[in-house]
């Protein structure tokens, strides 16, 4: 049982609802700590495996210090179908799918960004990056 007196991060960060848990936490990492997930996740005390396969555990303690309804994050969860396949949101993916060392940013979403602050400096802030882990494709950027 978690702490009441514990406060949740700040500023808290909108959980964006096409995102992924793991998106979610890299946009998380990135703004609390401007690292990578892994020592984000150490420091919030989450395992990574538990949060890649959507354990309750991790997304119950995701949800506490993030401030974010657990409802919201157990939505876009993928859940495993066993035989190393997952399904999110009505699709289905390899565990390789979710296993990438590597950030990975819809180029779609990169561009959208990038048009967005046209009058602001040529390199998004972290924090209004995009992660796509498990988003929707929007189709090839033009």
């Amino acid at each position: 049982m978690e702490d009441p007196s514990m406060s949740a991060l700040f500023p808290i960060l909108p959980f964006d609802q096409e995102e992924t848990p793991i998106s979610f936490t890299a946009r998380l990492a990135s703004l609390h700590i401007g690292l990578p997930i892994l020592p984000f996740l150490r420091d919030i005390e989450v395992k990574a495996h538990e949060l890649a396969g959507c354990k309750d555990d991790a997304l119950e303690r995701l949800a506490f210090v993030s401030g974010i309804e657990l409802a919201e994050l157990r939505r876009n969860a993928a859940r495993s179908l066993g035989n190393r396949s997952f399904d999110l949101r009505g699709h289905v993916f390899s565990a390789e799918f979710f296993a990438s060392p590597y950030t990975v940013f819809c180029p779609a979403c990169l561009r959208e960004d990038d048009r967005r602050s046209a009058q602001r400096a040529r390199t998004p802030e972290p924090s209004r990056l995009r992660c796509w882990s498990g988003r929707r494709f929007h189709g090839p950027a033009d």
